[in-house]
């Protein structure tokens, strides 16, 4: 029986595409990656994560990205493994040994190993030598998609999930439960609905937008949305747009279906048009001009500002 599992499992892990992965100081093949049973990031999700997109093999925003990693450290009682600095040369160093052109790093710092308590020492009694630090790569389209030209289909779901979503933990299984069961029903993805407000907070992975003739408009941020980076790159580019008009303002599905166009922010989506929800189209149920024209704001902007080790911008990879 126990080598029938064995068997069972090696099976299982051909599945893992091959790659290098960064572990705690070290660079070693993705089938070799391992952290010990008793990380608390394991036990108790205890651990947060940040993931940056690369593009034609430079970084992008990957300095907000870090940013964001610090606070949510700061917001669970652990501190930044290592500078700003050193984080962003480990994330070059990722995208080289792995040939990364486009798609993402993943980082992920755990509290680290202990034995199994509710109760952890304080980062100053841990000190960062006791996290684990994880990150990966994985290939990706990004800038050329199906779902940019069709537009996505989402399913409204009731947020179930707990209530410091600002906070971009490793707990995500109530998102992962909601979009399996989406997409197995034929959808894209979901949006999330607070239960006391009937408003929408954001997507699974994603920040939401609907459109009202020249004004966009994004649920206010709380302890129920995540700031996303891409979310606030994108409500910049609106407000320099000279045309557009940025809102933050909570809205219902129904606001959504009385909506022109809708779209979602991510890393991995950038701008994406949202055509439909619950089945029911959006607006004319295709991508609308204005989706369109902000996600090619968005990547205008991305790839005049790609970061890449020591150099900046799309020139000198040219």
């Amino acid at each position: 029986m126990a080598q029938a599992f064995q068997q069972q499992r090696k099976k299982i892990s051909t599945k893992i595409t091959p790659s290098i992965v960064y572990v705690n100081g070290e660079f070693v093949p993705s089938d070799k990656a391992t952290v010990s049973v008793f990380d608390r990031g394991f036990l108790f999700g205890d651990g947060i994560y940040e993931v940056v997109t690369v593009v034609r093999g430079g970084l992008l925003d990957g300095d907000l990205h870090l940013q964001r990693l610090q606070r949510s450290l700061r917001e669970v009682g652990m501190s930044m493994p290592m500078t700003q600095e050193a984080l962003t040369e480990l994330v070059h160093e990722m995208v080289y040994r792995n040939k990364l052109e486009e798609g993402v790093v993943y980082m992920q710092v755990t509290r680290g190993a202990m034995d199994r308590s509710f109760i952890f020492p304080s980062a100053e009694d841990l000190g960062p030598s006791s996290q684990n630090i994880v990150m990966f790569t994985q290939p990706l389209s990004i800038l050329d998609t199906p779902t940019s030209k069709r537009g996505l289909n989402v399913k409204s779901v009731p947020d179930l999930r707990w209530h410091r979503c600002d906070i971009k933990t490793v707990q995500l299984l109530g998102a992962s439960l909601m979009k399996t069961q989406a997409v197995r029903e034929g959808f894209d993805g979901i949006w999330f609905i607070n239960s006391y407000t009937n408003k929408i907070t954001e997507g699974d992975s994603n920040n939401c937008f609907i459109v009202r003739g020249n004004t966009v408009y994004s649920p206010s941020l709380d302890r129920n949305i995540l700031p996303g980076i891409t979310r606030a790159v994108v409500r910049e580019i609106i407000e320099k747009s000279g045309d557009l008009k940025f809102e933050e303002a909570d809205f219902t599905v129904a606001d959504v279906l009385a909506a022109d166009e809708a779209f979602s922010s991510s890393a991995g989506l950038l701008a994406t048009p949202v055509v439909s929800i619950d089945k029911q189209p959006i607006g004319s149920g295709k991508v609308g001009p204005i989706s369109q024209r902000i996600r090619q704001m968005y990547i205008d902007r991305a790839i005049s500002g790609l970061v890449y080790r020591g150099r900046h911008h799309l020139k000198s990879r040219l």
